[in-house]
């Protein structure tokens, strides 16, 4: 399978483009563990439920009976959905190339890319496979008590007369937390040590052990923990429940390992 071969700017614009890209490719769609639909030949990228649902409806898909290994489910065009994104590849533009000028001086080679600063890297981490069960113990935390994150940054302890009266608004661990005092708090149920040293730290300071935990260089820290994108922000803003809103988490993390977004 080759990658795009339809621009990403286009995909991402019309909410049904990836059907264009599921013809023209002949891929199915996946549903990955995270939570979150995506396609083989197109790295990073990744669609909501809601798009996936409304796509079912109007008869577009056909779930796969066999599916892809490690999927948790998949979706192949039905006649009717290839009828449609076969329409809509039509719509693709084509990008032609300028004629250059005879009198134009010859293109200049182009120079190779300059190598990131110190803790600027901008691919996937590299983590070992004690980092990587740490952050798949932390989407299971979360999964598990949806209330226990927060996009505060704070690791604080809540009242227990709190989690019992309103046990569909506060954790059941009775601690709330950022995704970097999450990390934490696993990383202390794991060593069998007391989770309660954790509490009311400043973000800089658990960031500071998370990212060390995991051997991520400053930057990725700060990408993890601190600067979140738009892209990522409002599936999770927008969540209608706490389940919702894990996995948005979750689906967050997941591209984080993938490509170090």
């Amino acid at each position: 399978m080759r990658l795009s071969s339809i621009p990403l700017s286009w995909i991402v614009k019309h909410k049904f483009g990836f059907l264009a890209q599921m013809w023209r490719q002949q891929e199915p769609l996946l549903l990955l563990k995270g939570g979150y639909w995506t396609l083989r030949s197109l790295p990073g990228w990744h669609t909501d439920v809601e798009v996936v649902a409304e796509a079912d409806k109007q008869g577009y898909f056909a779930r796969l009976l066999a599916l892809p290994a490690g999927c948790l489910d998949a979706r192949s065009l039905t006649s009717g959905g290839k009828t449609f994104a076969g329409d809509l590849a039509l719509r693709i533009p084509t990008i032609k190339a300028r004629p250059r000028s005879k009198n134009a001086p010859p293109a200049a080679k182009a120079s190779a890319p300059k190598a990131s600063g110190p803790g600027e890297s901008l691919g996937p981490p590299v983590l070992t496979s004690k980092a990587l069960e740490l952050l798949k113990r932390v989407e299971a935390h979360i999964f598990a008590d949806p209330n226990c994150f927060t996009l505060r940054a704070c690791c604080e302890s809540i009242p227990a007369f709190k989690t019992r009266a309103y046990p569909d608004r506060y954790p059941k661990s009775g601690i709330i937390s950022c995704l970097a005092g999450v990390v934490c708090l696993c990383l202390a149920k794991e060593n069998g040590t007391d989770t309660a040293r954790f509490i009311n730290k400043s973000h800089p300071e658990l960031a500071g052990v998370a990212a060390s935990e995991l051997g991520l260089n400053a930057a990725q820290g700060r990408r993890l923990f601190a600067h979140w994108s738009f892209d990522f922000l409002m599936p999770y803003r927008r969540s209608a429940s706490a389940q919702e809103r894990a996995c948005a988490v979750i689906k967050r993390i997941e591209r984080f390992i993938e490509t170090g977004e």
